[in-house]
């Protein structure tokens, strides 16, 4: 089994809540999972907001990032992974 790097932005997840399990899945399948916020959703949302977005996934991620560094799987608005498991 190949084990990935997988980040997810905040946004795509709020947008998009039936990932919600599909996050889960990869994370229980050992899988390095990343939630990313830009720096333009920050600028949009309180620390307590974001906080509150974040518990549907409560144990489920294994870090917060600020920055977009190179991963296996990049899942956001733009990309076409997010069909991934959603139908």
């Amino acid at each position: 089994m190949y084990v990935m790097n997988i980040y997810i932005c905040l946004e795509t997840i709020i947008q998009n809540p039936k990932i919600i399990s599909k996050i889960k899945e990869l994370y229980e399948g050992g899988n390095t999972i990343t939630i990313a916020c830009t720096l333009n959703f920050r600028e949009k949302n309180s620390v307590k907001d974001i906080e509150r977005m974040l518990y549907p996934l409560k144990n489920y991620y294994h870090t917060i990032s600020f920055l977009k560094p190179e991963y296996d799987m990049i899942i956001d608005q733009k990309s076409e992974s997010i069909q991934y498991g959603l139908n």
